[in-house]
C-alpha cells in the first residue's frame, strides 16, 4: 500500500491546524484591540517647561504641530529565547498604539521552525498589563494578566517606545521631566496606581541614544524581581515626516552583565488622527505578519 495518501492526509491536517490556530489568534487580537481604553490620560498642562535636551530632540525629529491619536508599527528582527546565554530566533511583529491613552498591543510571531511560530501578545489595555504566548495559536506557553507589577513593566515599555511616537513626550500628554546633566533627562508618567520613570540619554545630534531604568519587574521563578533594563536606538531615518530610529536593541542587566533579548528594525509606521480607525483598520492587517517569514531581512542575525 502506498504511503502517499497517508502523507498527503497528514500534511493537510497539519496545515488545517496551523491555519485554524492563526485564525484563533487573529480573533484574540481583535478582541483585545476592542478593549482599548481610548480616553486621553493627560493630567498636566502644556506650559510646563522641559529640559533643553528634550526640547531640542522634539524639534529635531517631528513637525512642530504633529499630534496623532493612533500608531501602527511593524518590526522584524531577532528575539533571544534563552533566559541565560543566547538562542536567537527570527520574529515579525505588528503593534497598535494609542499614545495619548497609554494603550498598546504588540502582536509578535517568533519563528521556532519553518512554518511553526510562537505567537505573543504583550501590551497595556485599560490599566492592566497583558502577556500571553502560544505555540501555533494552540498550545499555551505563558500567560500573565491583571498584575500590578506587569502593568508597571508594560508602562515602562510604552514610555521607552515613545521614540516612535515622540509627540507623546510633551508635558500636555502627562509627561513630567527632570533634567539630569546636559544630555540626560528623566521622564515620568502615571497610569492608575502605577508611576514609572525612565532616563533618556541624548547624543550630540540631539537624538535619543538610549533609555534606562533601575527596576523594571522581571519574572524570576514566577516572581517579579526589579532588574535594570535599557534600550538602545540608532540609524535614524525619515518615516512619514518624522525622524525615527530604524534599529534598536533591548536588554536586561543581570548580575552586572548585559542580556539582550530583542534586536530589530522598524519597517513601517502609520499614523492616524482617529484611534477608533486604528482598531478597525489594524485588525484587517493582522494576518499579514503570519506570512512574512522567508523574506530577506535588513536586521542581521546576532
Amino acid at each position: 500500500m502506498s504511503l502517499f495518501p497517508l502523507l498527503l492526509l497528514a500534511i493537510t491536517l497539519i496545515s488545517a491546524v496551523l491555519i485554524l490556530g492563526n485564525w484563533r489568534w487573529q480573533h484574540k487580537t481583535k478582541a483585545r484591540l476592542l478593549r482599548f481604553d481610548l480616553k486621553p490620560k493627560a493630567v498636566r498642562n502644556g506650559h510646563e517647561s522641559i529640559p533643553h535636551c528634550v526640547n531640542r530632540y522634539l524639534e529635531s525629529v517631528m513637525p512642530q504641530e504633529a499630534h496623532f491619536e493612533s500608531v501602527i508599527l511593524t518590526h522584524r528582527g531577532f528575539f533571544n529565547m534563552a533566559e541565560k546565554g543566547q538562542n536567537w530566533k527570527a520574529f515579525r511583529s505588528q503593534q497598535w498604539v494609542a499614545p495619548n491613552a497609554y494603550q498598546f498591543l504588540w502582536d509578535g510571531r517568533i519563528q521556532i521552525l519553518p512554518g511553526l511560530t510562537v505567537q505573543v501578545h504583550d501590551g497595556l489595555i485599560g490599566e492592566l498589563g497583558i502577556l500571553q504566548a502560544q505555540l501555533a495559536g494552540w498550545i499555551p506557553l505563558a500567560y500573565q494578566n491583571d498584575r500590578a507589577t506587569l502593568a508597571q513593566g508594560e508602562l515602562l515599555r510604552f514610555l521607552a517606545e515613545s521614540v516612535w511616537y515622540p509627540w507623546m513626550l510633551k508635558p500636555e500628554n502627562g509627561v513630567s521631566w527632570q533634567a539630569i546633566g546636559e544630555n540626560k533627562a528623566e521622564a515620568s508618567i502615571c497610569l492608575g496606581s502605577n508611576r514609572v520613570s525612565l532616563v533618556f540619554e541624548f547624543g550630540d545630534d540631539g537624538k535619543v541614544l538610549s533609555v534606562f531604568c533601575h527596576d523594571r519587574p522581571r519574572l524570576v521563578a514566577g516572581k517579579p524581581q526589579p532588574t535594570p533594563w535599557f534600550g538602545r536606538f540608532w540609524d535614524y531615518r525619515e518615516f512619514n515626516g518624522f525622524c525615527l530610529p530604524h534599529a534598536g536593541e533591548v536588554a536586561w542587566v543581570i548580575d552586572g552583565q548585559e542580556h539582550p533579548y530583542w534586536r530589530g528594525t522598524l519597517e513601517t509606521v502609520e499614523y492616524a488622527q482617529s484611534a477608533e480607525r486604528q482598531v478597525g483598520f489594524g485588525v484587517k492587517k493582522a494576518s499579514s505578519i503570519h506570512h512574512a517569514f522567508g523574506h530577506d531581512h535588513e536586521a542581521h542575525h546576532p
